[in-house]
């Protein structure tokens, strides 16, 4: 009974304090504000549930706003993020720093999780 409850102690304390990392496609363009613009997006959402979501009205026309706003903050984002390691990749080469470039190379496009296909040119089989 002890161990349990000291189990359930120290779960319950890392719950709280141990970051957790997301699992996934991590999204080298977000930010800071892309996750303000997403909270405030979340909580018009709320409120207008909660208005039994009317589409009429100030709340609608607020929420198709922030909507709107977000989605153009991330693919503002995106782009931006682009320009930058497309420029950045530029800068390498014209340097001739090689070694700077294959690194940022790797860091974008290539995954340590890569899979092996079983498919290829619409033909299956081992290779």
């Amino acid at each position: 009974m002890y161990y349990c409850n000291i189990v359930d102690c120290l779960q319950s304390a890392a719950s709280h304090c141990v970051p957790k990392v997301k699992v996934g496609i991590e999204k080298y363009w977000w930010s800071y504000e892309l996750e303000e613009s997403k909270q405030e997006c979340v909580d018009k959402t709320s409120i207008w549930r909660q208005k039994r979501c009317r589409r009429s009205g100030e709340t609608n026309d607020n929420i198709i706003e922030i909507k709107l706003r977000y989605k153009y903050a991330i693919k503002d984002a995106i782009t931006s993020a682009d320009k930058d390691f497309d420029k950045n990749l530029a800068n390498y080469l014209c340097r001739k720093d090689f070694q700077s470039f294959w690194k940022l190379w790797r860091k974008r496009f290539c995954s340590r999780n890569q899979k092996l296909t079983c498919r290829f040119n619409n033909r299956s089989g081992e290779w």
